[in-house]
């Protein structure tokens, strides 16, 4: 037969995926794309800033009805996020790859965190030609990646099972069956080498690019043994599956042959062995992808090095220095939670971080040369904790100045879980601006007109505590105007309306508030069960936010707290699932 065209090629690939995509192979559970099912909710919520798209209303409260610590919440089906699809590839391979910008793209969901945003052709595409890219790169050297030559005689065919019965069962995060060994060989031996006629090298790159493709390397997914018996309307997950989800909520990668060997052998059955290998996972490098991925995703950074700033006001501005803020506020968090003491009130107290000459520039600080970052010590006056970094408030500013409306508005939404409304559509027109008053003047008139006095009184009156520091996060005690009045008034915290004066007051309220304490609980849910929690998962919560503060408030403890919950082992059933 003539040599297949590339369109035959990936006719064929395709025939593949929609073999293992067929009704009857799934053997899935769960929504697709986090869709949960269940609109009942705690209270509080992800909100939105300029920076970080997400709902604006609050959902309905838990009522008063004791939790029940039998039930769980549902089990959203979930695409791997970007992070986790590359840290997946460098676990697989042992080399690291940089996507392209066409792999698809992801948006902020109604948990705040990033998900990719929908499946529809331009994305398959971009999948497909991401599989194709890694396979060809990972193929070119046969003999390495297989482990054998396939080149040598009567040696192919154990070859190719050799390699798919040790690299399937890792790429697809559980056991092989007999029958999908023999059903991805035959596509090599049969499809590729024999009806395409293609070469043994083209063929080795497209059985690797349709294991890339396969909807079981691809999403999170529940299959393999049976999940156990239905217990009060929940299922216990099957091990591997739990495995799974253990080690992209603590490292956003794949199990390692511990976690592998722990789910073949019994070793997550109880919350003490999940309990074991949490701390185990805590304490390796690869829990700062976790770490960092939430903070930056949480406070609104993930889009720093893109930002616009007024070049005749910030000329230092530049993508280098954006990228550098990014960095520092990795290092700053990942450090206080995983390398120091792991408090939240470190988060927003500690002023070891990690700075190269530009960012000295911004901090005002003398003596630091080069672009590498090296650690420092930020100004004891001026700064404390991650929301005094560059990179925070450089996110949260307008391009020429700070903004208390930005800044409030994502503090309350994010710290405090107190989504606000939307603009009503009957704002009147307020008086011009004068130009012989400062930020803070401005904004008062907001305060003190109908019907926008309610929210701006919520959300300015936190924001005025970050007043000192510009659209760089650059420090400052006057403006034009004369000294800069950093006071103000955190509305319903905790139930009463404190008052503060300056950053640093404001970072004090902040960590030692049981409100923010439990809106980070929340977020942290969210992140690990990429959904929003439900009435079911009340017990749960319960449960984790009472060891988070057991512990006084230990960032790492709450993790471990979460990964030993019943939501986190058991799942709802879906809607007419009848278990076999």
């Amino acid at each position: 037969m003539p040599y297949p065209s590339l369109a035959e090629k990936l006719n064929v690939f395709a025939s593949l995926l929609a073999v293992l995509s067929a009704a009857g192979s799934f053997g899935c559970t769960g929504n697709i794309l986090g869709s949960t099912g269940d609109a009942t909710e705690m209270g509080g919520g992800a909100g939105t800033s300029p920076m970080t798209p997400g709902p604006t209303t609050s959902p309905p409260a838990f009522d008063d009805a004791p939790p029940d610590p039998h039930s769980a919440g549902p089990l959203p089906m979930r695409l791997l996020t970007r992070i986790e699809y590359q840290n997946t590839l460098e676990q697989l391979f042992g080399r690291a790859f940089t996507l392209s910008n066409t792999f698809p793209a992801e948006s902020q969901d109604e948990t705040g965190f990033f998900k990719v945003a929908r499946v529809d052709q331009v994305s398959v595409a971009a999948y497909q030609d991401a599989a194709l890219d890694i396979a060809a790169q990972v193929s070119a050297k046969p003999a390495e990646l297989l482990g054998c030559d396939p080149s040598a005689v009567g040696q192919e065919d154990t070859c190719i099972r050799v390699f798919l019965s040790s690299f399937t069962p890792r790429a697809y995060r559980r056991p092989l069956e007999a029958a999908e060994l023999e059903q991805h060989l035959s596509f090599y031996r049969d499809t590729l080498r024999g009806q395409l006629g293609l070469g043994a090298p083209e063929a080795l790159k497209l059985l690797i690019a349709a294991l890339l493709e396969s909807p079981y390397f691809l999403y999170h997914w529940e299959r393999g043994s049976q999940p156990g018996p239905a217990d009060r309307g929940v299922v216990k997950l099957n091990a591997h599956h739990l495995a799974s989800q253990l080690a992209y909520f603590l490292w956003a990668s794949m199990p390692d042959d511990e976690l592998f060997a722990a789910a073949a052998s019994d070793g997550l059955d109880s919350p003490v062995q999940i309990e074991a290998q949490a701390r185990r996972m805590l304490g390796d490098p690869k829990a700062e992808h976790t770490v960092a991925a939430f903070h930056e995703q949480w406070l609104g950074l993930t889009s720093l090095a893109s930002l616009g700033k007024a070049a005749g006001l910030y000329p230092q501005w530049n993508p280098a220095l954006g990228s550098a803020m990014a960095e520092e506020f990795r290092r700053f968090t990942t450090g206080v939670v995983l390398h120091g003491d792991g408090r939240f009130a470190s988060l927003l107290s500690s002023r070891s971080t990690y700075i190269n000459e530009p960012l000295a520039v911004v901090y005002g600080i003398s003596g630091v040369s080069g672009t590498d970052l090296v650690a420092h010590e930020l100004p004891a006056a001026e700064r404390a904790g991650l929301l005094t970094l560059a990179g925070f408030l450089t996110a949260h500013s307008g391009e020429s100045e700070g903004s208390p409306i930005f800044r409030g508005k994502f503090l309350r939404e994010r710290l405090l879980c107190d989504p606000m409304p939307p603009p009503p559509d009957n704002i009147p027109p307020l008086p011009a601006a004068a130009v012989d008053v400062g930020i803070k003047q401005r904004h008062l008139e907001h305060a003190a007109v109908s019907p926008c006095k309610d929210c701006h009184l919520r959300m300015d009156f936190i924001g005025f505590g970050l007043d000192n520091f510009d659209a760089l996060g650059t420090y400052h005690q006057t403006d034009a105007l004369g000294p800069i009045d950093a006071a103000g008034q955190v509305y319903g915290l905790d139930g009463t309306d404190p008052t503060f004066n300056g950053p640093l007051e404001l970072m004090q309220l902040l960590g030692g508030s049981d409100q923010v304490r439990r809106c980070l609980t929340k977020e942290w849910f969210r992140y690990a069960f990429a959904r929003r929690e439900a009435a079911a998962d009340r017990a749960s919560f319960d449960a984790a936010y009472a060891a988070f503060g057991g512990s006084n408030y230990d960032i790492r403890e709450l993790l471990v707290a979460l990964a030993k919950t019943r939501s986190f082992s058991y799942r709802s059933l879906d809607a007419g699932e009848v278990l076999p």
